[in-house]
């Protein structure tokens, strides 16, 4: 049987791992980038020209 542990408890002992850390703290850089470029409200293609990524890029966000 599992215990059940809070994933804020599980989150911050993983944290404590350097190579975790790092991994989660990328991540979560991209995820806010992302959501920032897709509440921009902006057209594919300028938002392709202002960050120069391509349009496949810019349509998986």
């Amino acid at each position: 049987m599992m215990a059940n542990v809070k994933f804020d408890d599980y989150l911050n002992d993983e944290l404590k791992n350097n190579d975790f850390k790092n991994g989660y703290l990328n991540e979560k850089t991209i995820l806010e980038s992302s959501l920032n470029v897709a509440s921009t409200g902006l057209p594919q293609r300028q938002l392709t020209e202002i960050i120069h990524v391509s349009k496949s890029t810019i349509a998986r966000i």
